[in-house]
């Protein structure tokens, strides 16, 4: 919680040793891969400790940032007590409602080409997926791959469940 406010020192929750500092020093670019499951107060903290150790008080030290990642895939893991505390300090758990993100102008770049699918319907019904906006059609798609007698003839360990988080998959 005392990050989150104004007023401690970075420096009394985190410790590096000189070879670290000098590596904080020395960086131009960070690349975050996976930005979506980023949680917002992390990257504040990202954004702290650049500054605090490189001197620097622009956004994250004045290193260059390349955020990658879909925000339509994986969202970031906040545990109900989590959020309890964070929801007082921002709007959602989205790297993008961090504060150091308020703070600068972003470039935004979409791909476009699809590389790992050929098929333009499988495409049109992820994409569907991808914004919530499933037709009839998709769903009809969709449950045509469904194989209800599968579960007579395969065992579970032939099953392969895909889930957002490990508590899901558990369960």
């Amino acid at each position: 919680k005392g990050l989150l406010e104004e007023g401690p020192c970075i420096s009394d929750y985190f410790a590096y040793n000189q070879s670290k500092i000098d590596l904080l020093n020395q960086l131009d670019t960070i690349v975050i891969d996976e930005i979506s499951m980023v949680r917002c107060d992390l990257l504040d903290v990202i954004d702290k400790l650049l500054r605090f150790y490189r001197h620097e008080s622009a956004p994250f030290g004045g290193v260059q940032m390349i955020f990658i990642g879909d925000v339509f895939q994986l969202s970031p893991v906040a545990k109900q007590e989590e959020w309890e505390i964070l929801k007082n300090y921002y709007e959602s758990e989205f790297f993008f409602d961090a504060h150091a993100m308020q703070q600068i102008r972003m470039a935004k770049i979409d791909l476009k080409k699809i590389y790992r699918q050929s098929d333009c319907k499988f495409i049109n019904l992820l994409n569907d997926v991808r914004i919530n906006e499933v037709t009839k059609e998709d769903y009809d798609l969709l449950n045509s791959r469904v194989d209800a007698d599968a579960a007579g003839r395969i065992s579970d360990e032939d099953y392969i469940v895909l889930t957002t988080t490990n508590a899901k998959a558990a369960e």
